[in-house]
């Protein structure tokens, strides 16, 4: 969704007088060049970031209703872009990580925490540990969660709670295999990468995230939903893509490879 609006907002920009979009880069900048540092920003600057604010904000506001004070991102792979473009147009939007079987929550990022690409650290209620698998590249984990929040197991499916929800004898805890697959950052916060059943290894031994390639290609203005699958023989991805119908004959006509009274559907299957 962040991304559609994001592509949104910077077509409508192009569409905005020279000047205009300088000010609307120039602005999203110093805002940027701060927020890095994990400050806000000066008095001189920050009457420049005002009028951004008046000129921009009040207007992307008004997507959420125009009153948001603070915003979950979760559900989804968001890349590093748009979560940056996010935090600078509308404000205090930080990522959280949850499951149903943790009663939803089970990290998030604080108000505070100006670093983006991070899901933050856990809540209170819940323990987490990673556990390195050798199906997985160096760096990468899985979470796996205990905790009075987390559940007891699923209902009437035996099977599948045995799976899923580890006894460790060591110290009489159960543990919840989330099957997500996170980075452990050097600040000491928890990066999203995917789901482990997202993950697909080639026959060139290299391993794919499926939610991380969808995300990137998604970016492009021409593609409306995208959804990446292994071949039959895992020797290459294949990509189902449903393109954008605006975009497409806009870019088709622009191009000089179609007319204006041509049906963008016949277009699409030639």
């Amino acid at each position: 969704m962040f991304q559609r609006i994001k592509m949104g907002i910077i077509e409508k920009v192009k569409s905005l007088s020279r000047f205009k979009q300088l000010f609307f880069q120039h602005c999203y900048n110093i805002k940027l060049q701060y927020y890095s540092q994990g400050r806000t920003a000066p008095l001189v600057d920050g009457l420049v970031i005002y009028e951004y604010y008046r000129f921009v904000f009040n207007r992307l506001g008004s997507i959420f209703g125009g009153d948001v004070l603070i915003g979950l991102i979760g559900g989804s792979v968001i890349s590093r872009g748009t979560e940056e473009f996010v935090a600078m147009c509308f404000g205090n939007f930080k990522q959280g990580y949850g499951s149903t079987e943790a009663t939803s929550c089970i990290t998030y990022s604080k108000p505070d925490n100006m670093s983006l690409g991070s899901i933050g650290g856990p809540i209170p209620n819940v323990e987490i540990c990673l556990l390195a698998c050798k199906d997985l590249e160096y760096g990468k984990y899985e979470v796996v969660i205990s905790g009075p929040s987390v559940a007891l197991g699923y209902y009437k499916d035996k099977k599948l709670t045995d799976e899923k929800f580890i006894l460790n004898p060591e110290n009489g805890k159960i543990y919840f295999h989330t099957e997500d697959v996170v980075t452990f950052n050097k600040d000491g916060k928890l990066g999203f990468f995917d789901r482990r059943i997202n993950i697909v290894k080639l026959k060139n031994e290299k391993y794919y995230s499926l939610a991380n390639i969808e995300c990137r290609i998604s970016k492009c203005k021409l593609v409306e939903l995208i959804c990446a699958v292994p071949s039959k023989k895992s020797q290459f991805l294949i990509l189902f893509i449903i393109p954008n119908r605006d975009c497409a004959k806009k870019h088709l006509i622009k191009n000089k490879m179609a007319g204006n009274d041509e049906n963008i559907e016949q277009l699409i299957q030639n």
